[in-house]
């Protein structure tokens, strides 16, 4: 939380920008570590009953089916993609990035707390050149990557993404060569290369093949979690907090902030 100090304490208009230069935003721990401690992060307030939750098969293959506006720029990605079902949850994927990035405001009203200016959402993983590897192997399917590339490939996290994949996956490496803007972002590794390579740098996040699209069941592809709890796994939520009600110089300070996950154009 940002403490700002009464404006009476403020000897020159710099201690002001120099509260606001403390971007402090909250993030869950680094995600290459997150499955040591919890299966999701928890945000409060959010729905328990969501963190055990899929979707029907059904259901997404109907929506995969389905035409969307929202597929449009995705398009590269679903004709790529075999099951509807898949195709389904991609598209409910992106629905929800769009609705939920961006920087959303709070009041903090009704909490039983003092009321403040918030600001709350999705945001890019750390600025600080740390990246996070999708590692494919000889066997993996599009189908198994595509929904753990989209919240990176639709957003402003897309620049701190790659991919690692087998040089024995030659269909993998001939699709991924199809979805545009992707060229610079694979690479060929085996096994023990990329082992090797994961050791020496420090990444935020190191997705694994057994880790790909729902997380605990990429053999079949049996179950898809809430689209909220599958992004989370991937990137960080947080909030910063003024004391001050309608504080609108916090606003356009902290709104403003290069750390807000955007969309950003395919």
């Amino acid at each position: 939380m940002i403490r700002r100090p009464p404006r009476s304490t403020l000897s020159s208009s710099s201690a002001a920008s120099d509260v606001y230069k403390r971007q402090v935003f909250g993030e869950f721990p680094v995600r290459r570590e997150l499955g040591a401690h919890t299966k999701y992060p928890v945000v409060v307030p959010s729905p328990t009953a969501a963190y055990n939750s899929h979707y029907d098969k059904d259901y997404l293959a109907g929506v995969g089916a389905g035409k969307h506006s929202v597929s449009q720029d995705i398009a590269g990605i679903l004709e790529l993609v075999d099951s509807e079902a898949v195709k389904g949850f991609c598209v409910l994927l992106k629905e929800y990035l769009q609705d939920a990035c961006g920087a959303n405001q709070g009041d903090g009203t009704g909490t039983g707390g003092p009321e403040r200016t918030i600001l709350y959402g999705l945001q890019r993983p750390p600025l600080n050149g740390q990246h996070t590897v999708l590692r494919a192997d000889d066997s993996t399917k599009f189908d198994e990557l595509a929904p753990t590339l989209l919240p990176f490939y639709t957003t402003n996290a897309f620049e701190t993404v790659r991919i690692s994949c087998d040089p024995a996956n030659k269909q993998l490496l001939a699709q991924l060569g199809q979805v545009k803007d992707l060229a610079d972002k694979i690479e060929i590794q085996s096994q023990p290369d990329f082992e090797s390579a994961i050791a020496s740098q420090d990444l935020y996040n190191v997705v694994q093949p057994n880790a790909l699209a729902d997380n605990d069941n990429t053999s079949h592809l049996e179950q898809f979690p809430m689209v909220g709890q599958f992004v989370s796994l991937y990137l960080p939520l947080g909030h910063v907090k003024s004391t001050k009600v309608n504080d609108v110089e916090f606003l356009k300070v902290f709104s403003d902030s290069d750390k807000w996950l955007k969309m950003r154009s395919v």
